[in-house]
């Protein structure tokens, strides 16, 4: 009876190199099951990535559309300048977790470039809480930031001072009628929720001096947050007249935005499972033909002194270097495909899901007959003609 393969005393790794090499030499000894079985993988991936995968691309791509429309965003109005709307709602609503982010904005009063009174308007507006990720670093703390005997700091976005007359990104501004004068001391690009607010002069206030606002715009963490933020809005605003509110949710396009992800995913999923399964299937079958096809080479192999954990984890192993094989020449190819086609490619992670999902399912499936082919009794398999 033989040893079995002999560890090299130059390093420890030789058992493995012989047995890696040895599931080599048997997929390559028992090529149309293997050359099937390759197929049969590939297919299933190529299968997945240039349907669900395509499917996947879509939903990302129009959930992106929906989620432009503002489906995160709770916008309030006042009217009558109601005493409790103040920048107290700002900083109360900024400290929940679902919020992503709160800002509030004073009413709008006219200001020109200080050197033409007469000059051209634009609207600017005292604004409090978050500007959005471009905002300098000032605007977040402004009482800091002021200096004795010079004009409050201010803001600019988009092109008001183009408007203004005023060539430079700096420059002081001036109140119609003789109102208090503000340094433009940097320009600022807004984020989408805040878009509404392009072309205004911007004046930061502090979230604690309390400043009177006219509209309050409050942006979920997440689509699916927007009921319960909204119902947080709600809530802070119970001290104000509902008469002098106007509370505008996306609540109709958060759930569209929800029904559009569970349906795509929905049906993404199922064909996933069902290629699986069938991948599955398949490599049952083939894995068992082989075992059947090759069962006096297994019983000889055990007859020789090979364990049955040795002959399981050869025919397993074999499965897993073909799947390997096929899911990595079957992304490629797809992803090829999906390029040369101009067609939208799904997420990266969801090539690596597909190729690791088909792999593992294919190398779980090939278990049973490995384990049949490790407990035949070896003196019985040699005797098949």
């Amino acid at each position: 009876m033989s040893r079995g393969p002999v560890p090299s005393r130059s390093g420890r790794g030789h058992p493995r190199l012989a047995f890696a090499r040895e599931v080599i030499t048997s997929a390559r000894a028992q090529g149309v099951t293997s050359l099937v079985l390759f197929l049969v993988l590939l297919g299933a991936t190529c299968l997945v990535l240039l349907t669900a995968g395509q499917g996947a691309a879509t939903q990302a791509a129009v959930l992106s559309q929906v989620e432009d429309r503002g489906t995160r965003t709770i916008t309030v109005r006042a009217a009558n300048a109601p005493q409790d709307f103040t920048s107290r709602l700002v900083s109360d609503l900024a400290t929940y977790d679902v919020v992503e982010s709160a800002t509030g904005f004073g009413a709008p009063v006219d200001v020109t470039a200080a050197a033409t009174p007469g000059g051209t308007r634009v609207s600017a507006r005292a604004v409090t809480g978050d500007l959005g990720p471009d905002a300098p670093a000032w605007a977040a703390d402004p009482a800091n930031d002021a200096a004795p005997g010079l004009p409050a700091r201010a803001l600019a976005t988009g092109d008001a001072m183009e408007t203004l007359g005023i060539p430079q990104d700096t420059g002081a501004v001036r109140t119609v009628e003789d109102g208090p004068e503000y340094l433009v001391t940097d320009t600022l690009t807004l984020p989408e929720q805040l878009s509404s607010q392009t072309g205004t002069i911007l004046i930061p206030v502090p979230l604690t001096a309390d400043t009177p606002l006219t509209s309050l715009i409050v942006t979920a963490d997440a689509p699916e947050d927007v009921d319960l933020v909204t119902a947080l809005v709600r809530s802070a605003l119970i001290g104000v007249p509902v008469e002098d509110l106007t509370v505008d949710s996306p609540a109709a396009l958060a759930d569209l935005h929800q029904a559009i992800s569970g349906e795509l995913t929905a049906a993404n999923r199922t064909l996933i499972l069902a290629t699986f399964a069938a991948s599955a299937a398949a490599s049952i079958v083939l894995v068992f033909t082989v075992v059947l096809l090759h069962r006096r080479d297994y019983g000889r192999r055990r007859a020789l002194g090979a364990t049955r954990p040795i002959i399981a984890g050869l025919v397993t192993a074999q499965v897993f270097f073909i799947a390997v094989l096929a899911t990595a020449f079957g992304t490629a190819g797809a992803w090829t495909l999906l390029t040369l086609t101009h067609q939208p490619l799904p997420p990266r992670d969801f090539f690596g899901a597909v190729a690791l999902g088909i792999t593992t399912s294919a190398t779980l499936a090939a278990v049973a007959p490995a384990l049949w082919a490790a407990h035949r009794d070896p003196l019985t398999e040699l005797r098949v003609p």
